[in-house]
């Protein structure tokens, strides 16, 4: 912190705030070995997007791009400029998470975006324990499309909502439902915003098959509602370099509460750096900016230090934003 203030401007209210960061994360980390997985919809709880993933997915307050239907579907009215977006992730275990992702303004007081994931692994040979082929294959594959639409119903306060559909296929059987998000934005200033969402509303899969010999099987997967509370902070360093800092707290049904931690510098609008905690995943990463025929091109890249049950993995996401 020292070293800081030396080479750069920064009051002593915001040195207290990066001190309690610090030590939140610290804690956080000493502290949760628990996780989120384990559940129906595990696949909606990973994050969405480089910039997200990389601030420890501590988004709910600075929804305000293409991934805002996913984090809180309040943000869409804030973007400025129409986007299109591609990402995905490379996982443990062979497995993908894929989106594509479009959103923009709509005048006067309106914003509209979908998103499009595929999560999981495609079909793969079933071996015995002796890593033997046995002839038979399995796939385990979720397409998840969301449709956010919000309205700004003040300067600093605005609402929306995102029904999102489903469609799983696990082995042989298949399940489709559709549920919602919802979300709420309040920008209490130019540097301080706050945001609340209430996801995976009203979801479930039902799995039915007709298993040789067995009858008619169902199963019966509810996904659990999660609700986030994020605040974020905004500050520029000098004229060089800007600093977001934001937290969110998070409840999912089931399970107790995640503390998620993000932290970006950039340097004048060129490069950005980013890390967090991701309740106890550390998580690093970058963004470049190009201009490009006119268009703005941007680039992010995330690394996620993956923890749980005491497995140390890494997973990587890449993505691509266009604003035109």
């Amino acid at each position: 912190m020292i070293i800081l203030r030396r080479y750069l401007y920064i009051p002593t209210s915001y040195l207290i705030w990066m001190q309690w960061m610090v030590f939140s994360i610290t804690t956080a980390a000493a502290l949760y070995a628990g996780d989120n997985g384990g559940r129906a919809g595990s696949f909606l709880r990973l994050g969405l997007g480089p910039r997200a993933r990389a601030m420890g997915d501590a988004y709910t307050a600075l929804a305000d791009n293409v991934y805002a239907p996913y984090y809180n579907p309040a943000g869409l009215p804030l973007i400025v400029q129409p986007e299109v977006a591609v990402s995905t992730g490379i996982l443990s275990f062979d497995r993908q998470f894929t989106s594509a992702g479009f959103a923009k303004f709509l005048p006067p007081k309106a914003g509209f975006g979908i998103n499009v994931l595929r999560s999981g692994f495609g079909e793969s040979d079933v071996r015995d324990a002796d890593g033997n082929a046995t002839g038979e294959h399995i796939e385990d594959t979720q397409y998840t499309v969301m449709f956010g639409f919000a309205l700004r119903f003040s300067e600093k306060f605005s609402a929306g909502i995102a029904p999102q559909w489903i469609h799983s296929r696990i082995y042989d059987v298949t399940a489709s439902s559709v549920g919602l998000n919802v979300g709420a934005l309040y920008q209490y200033s130019p540097v301080w915003s706050f945001g609340i969402s209430l996801k995976n509303l009203l979801q479930k899969l039902q799995y039915s098959r007709n298993a040789t010999g067995l009858g008619d099987e169902t199963t019966v997967d509810k996904l659990p509602a999660t609700l986030r509370l994020g605040v974020a902070h905004h500050h520029s360093l000098n004229e060089n370099f800007s600093l977001v800092a934001s937290y969110d707290l998070e409840k999912t049904s089931g399970y107790t509460l995640a503390h998620h931690f993000g932290a970006e510098i950039g340097w004048q609008n060129k490069f950005f750096l980013r890390t967090g905690l991701d309740q106890y995943d550390w998580t690093a990463g970058l963004g470049i900016p190009f201009d490009t025929f006119g268009e703005k091109l941007i680039v992010d890249y995330t690394v996620i230090l993956d923890g749980r049950n005491g497995i140390s993995t890494v997973s990587h996401d890449m993505g691509l934003y266009v604003r035109f």
